[in-house]
């Protein structure tokens, strides 16, 4: 990593801290967040390095992800899965009947947004799709994001 972000929390917590405290504290976030090292610091500094590493993972994280473009892995979830998700749903054409009435649109639904297909009326929403305004949608998750709005 060749830089990361001093938040102003951190400065605050520095404001809080002698000289001597003040020092150790930034060269702990700084080993941290330069050489992966994990200080072992006295009270009060153990606290406020705490609450600091919590937004350091996070810019490490940010990091990690924006290294790969931002992509992270994306797994479509299948037919078999939203059904297991909503096995109480009305029994109606189901996922596999609406995306074969409509084979433009795409499943682009995955594990993070399966919940948006659960309790779907599958049929109803085939009914009313064509006089939408989504009807030209070729995407399941924006069909489904405005599902309540489709189906009234």
């Amino acid at each position: 990593m060749k830089h990361f972000g001093f938040l102003e929390n951190f400065y605050d917590a520095l404001q809080l801290l002698d000289d001597k405290q003040g020092g150790q504290y930034v060269k702990a976030i700084c080993g941290y967040m330069f050489e992966d090292k994990i200080p072992t610091l006295r009270p009060p500094l153990d606290g406020f390095f705490t609450l600091a590493k919590r937004k350091l993972d996070l810019s490490k994280m940010r990091r990690k992800v924006g290294s790969k473009g931002g992509n992270t892995e994306r797994i479509p979830v299948t037919k078999e899965q939203v059904r297991a998700a909503d096995k109480y749903a009305p029994a109606t054409i189901g996922m596999e009947g609406f995306l074969k009435r409509f084979p433009r649109v795409k499943n682009d639904i995955y594990k993070s947004s399966v919940h948006l297909a659960v309790g779907v009326d599958w049929t109803t929403l085939a009914d009313e799709l064509p006089s939408s305004t989504y009807r030209d949608s070729t995407s399941l998750y924006q069909i489904l994001s405005h599902y309540k709005e489709i189906v009234g």
